[in-house]
C-alpha cells in the first residue's frame, strides 16, 4: 500500500550522545515517519565544536567540503523516499538506505588542495597519479583513516601492484615500481598530510613510524669528450635517430633539462661578442638560469630555424638509447645525461662552480657540487690509467732502479 504519510528528512549530529572534547561524534541524515526516525551515517565525523546549530559545519577549513557532502546524502536520502512512494513500496530502513560515503572528506580535501596548488604541469600530473592511486586503494578515504599503518600498508600496496615502463636495452618494458618511485608517491602524500597538520585537520604524529626509504642513488653519468665526438660522428640513417641526436646535443650545449627544451623559445637566444647566451626559468623549479650556449649548438638550431621537433620523453629516451647502442657508447643514456654532460663539460674547462650553477638553475650550490665530484673522479680515472699502463709502469722501476724521486 501506498505510503500517504510525508516523510521528513534533515541531518543530526551525535545522536547517540558520545561526542565530546576529545572525541568525534557523526553527523547522520534522519528521516521521520509514522512517528519513526530512521538513521543513515554521513561518514562526517566532528567534534561538538565544529557543528553549528543551523546544522552545518563550522571552524573547520574544509567546512565547505563537508556540507556539500552532507547535502549530498540528505538530497540522495530524498531522492530514495521519492522513488519509494511512487513506486509504492515500504520506505527504506537505514541498513537499505544508500547514502554515498565512498566520496570521503580527505579525499575531497586532498583534491581541492591539489587543484588549487601553484605547480607545474608536470608535478600535477604526480598529484593526480596519486590521487587516483590512493581512489583505487579504497582503505583511505576519511581523515580518520590516516595513521602510520594505513600510509605503510598502502606503500606496500604500491609495491605489489605498482609497475611503470622504462626504457631497457633500447626497448620500453614493463617493471615493478622502483624504492625512488615508491618514495616519491610518499613524499607527495606526506607533503599533503602536513599541510592537513597545519590546518589541524590531523594530529602531529602521523607519519611516525612510516618507513619510506630512498634507495641508494646511482652514480650520475654523462658523456666524455670522446664519447661526444662519437655521438657526433655515428652515421645515423633513420629520421627519428638524427632527430634525437640533434636534441641531445643543444641539452649537451646547453644543460637544459627535457621539459625546458621543449618549452623554450630559441629565437630569444642572444649574442655577446663571440658567445650565445640564454635566459629563462626552470619548469619544475621556478628557478632562473642564464645559460652560456656552447657553439656546436648554433647548427643545430638554425637546421631547425628555432623551431625543434616535438618527441614525447618516453620516446625520446628509447631513441637515445638505440642512438648510444649504433655508437658504441657503453651507457645508458638518457635526456638527463645532456644536462650531466653540459655540467661535467664546463666544469672540466674551468668554468667557476658558481657560473654552472646559474647556468643550471640550482638553488643551492651543493646540487652543482655533484658535478664537481664527477669532474674529479674523471682526473683520477685518468691518472689510475696512465699510471697503470705497461709503459708506467716500467718507468716507475726505472726511477726506483735509478734512486730517482
Amino acid at each position: 500500500m501506498k505510503n500517504t504519510n510525508n516523510p521528513r528528512v534533515d541531518v543530526v549530529f551525535d545522536f547517540k550522545k558520545e561526542a565530546s572534547e576529545t572525541k568525534k561524534g557523526t553527523v547522520h541524515v534522519r528521516i521521520y515517519n509514522n512517528r519513526r526516525r530512521t538513521y543513515a551515517s554521513t561518514g562526517v565525523r566532528l567534534y561538538p565544536a565544529e557543528w553549528s546549530e543551523t546544522w552545518h559545519v563550522i571552524n573547520r577549513p574544509d567546512a565547505n567540503i563537508l556540507n556539500k557532502k552532507i547535502d549530498e546524502a540528505v538530497n540522495e536520502a530524498k531522492r530514495q523516499i521519492k522513488n519509494c512512494l511512487e513506486s509504492q513500496t515500504e520506505l527504506p530502513t537505514a541498513t537499505q538506505l544508500k547514502i554515498p560515503t565512498s566520496s570521503a572528506p580527505f579525499l575531497d580535501w586532498l583534491l581541492s588542495e591539489m587543484e588549487s596548488a601553484d605547480v607545474s604541469p608536470g608535478t600535477r600530473k604526480h598529484y593526480m597519479t596519486l590521487y587516483s592511486s590512493l581512489s583505487r586503494y579504497g582503505a583511505i578515504r576519511k581523515f580518520d583513516d590516516i595513521n602510520h599503518k594505513t600510509i605503510n600498508a598502502f606503500l606496500q600496496h604500491l609495491k605489489n601492484t605498482k609497475s611503470i615502463q622504462k626504457v631497457i636495452n633500447g626497448e620500453l618494458s614493463t617493471v615493478p615500481i622502483s624504492q625512488n618511485s615508491l618514495r616519491n608517491y610518499y613524499k607527495i602524500l606526506a607533503k599533503f598530510v602536513r599541510v592537513a597538520q597545519r590546518q589541524h585537520l590531523l594530529p602531529l604524529d602521523v607519519l611516525f613510524g612510516v618507513e619510506c626509504k630512498r634507495a641508494p642513488a646511482p652514480r650520475r653519468e654523462h658523456l666524455s669528450e670522446a664519447e661526444l665526438q662519437k655521438w657526433i660522428e655515428v652515421p645515423l640513417h633513420l629520421p627519428h635517430h638524427l632527430r634525437a641526436r640533434d636534441l641531445f646535443l643543444l641539452q649537451c650545449a646547453t644543460g637544459l633539462a627535457y621539459s625546458d627544451l621543449m618549452s623554450t623559445d630559441f629565437s630569444q637566444i642572444e649574442k655577446f661578442g663571440e658567445m650565445y647566451a640564454l635566459s629563462g626559468r626552470r619548469t619544475k623549479t621556478k628557478e632562473d638560469y642564464f645559460i652560456v650556449v656552447l657553439p656546436f649548438a648554433i647548427p643545430i638550431l638554425q637546421k631547425y630555424n628555432q623551431v625543434l621537433p616535438n618527441i614525447s620523453n618516453q620516446k625520446y629516451n628509447v631513441y637515445l638509447s638505440e642512438v648510444a647502442r649504433l655508437a658504441g657508447i657503453n651507457k645508458h643514456v638518457t635526456s638527463h645525461i645532456g644536462r650531466h654532460t653540459y655540467a661535467c663539460t664546463c666544469l672540466s674547462r674551468g668554468v667557476r662552480i658558481e657560473a654552472v650553477q646559474k647556468a643550471l638553475g640550482h638553488a643551492q650550490l651543493a646540487t652543482t657540487q655533484i658535478y664537481a665530484k664527477l669532474v674529479n673522479q674523471d682526473v683520477l680515472s685518468a691518472f689510475a690509467a696512465a699510471f697503470s699502463s705497461p709503459a708506467a709502469m716500467r718507468e716507475n722501476s726505472l726511477h726506483q732502479n735509478s734512486g730517482k724521486p
